[in-house]
């Protein structure tokens, strides 16, 4: 439910450091992290695209291709094409930047 980072904790059953909970494998939800290039006339920038935004991006849910790639075994081309449709494709792109401060020693 807090759509957190899960580890394997053991056999079919991964736990939430966050909330403590453990869910079986079938439960867990597989998601993209996905780091793209964003690039204009002007610069460019590495943003992270993540869930339902990165489904939308690539065309294609994570459990799909996670299925494709270890029960179909599809061929590293075919993933190579999946994973590249979006090059050179125009987005329209919101973010948010944030600062930081750290101090040194």
């Amino acid at each position: 439910d807090c759509k957190r980072k899960i580890g394997q904790e053991r056999e079919g059953m991964f736990r939430c450091e966050v909330c403590a909970k453990t869910i079986t494998e079938r439960d867990a939800r597989i998601t993209y992290t996905l780091t793209a290039k964003f690039q204009d006339p002007t610069d460019s920038m590495l943003l992270q695209i993540l869930g339902e935004q990165a489904d939308n991006f690539v065309g294609m849910s994570a459990a799909d291709f996670r299925n494709m790639r270890e029960v179909q075994m599809a061929s590293p081309e075919q993933l190579r094409e999946i994973m590249n449709h979006p090059n050179f494709s125009y987005h329209t792109v919101v973010y948010r930047a944030k600062v930081d401060d750290y101090a040194s020693n």
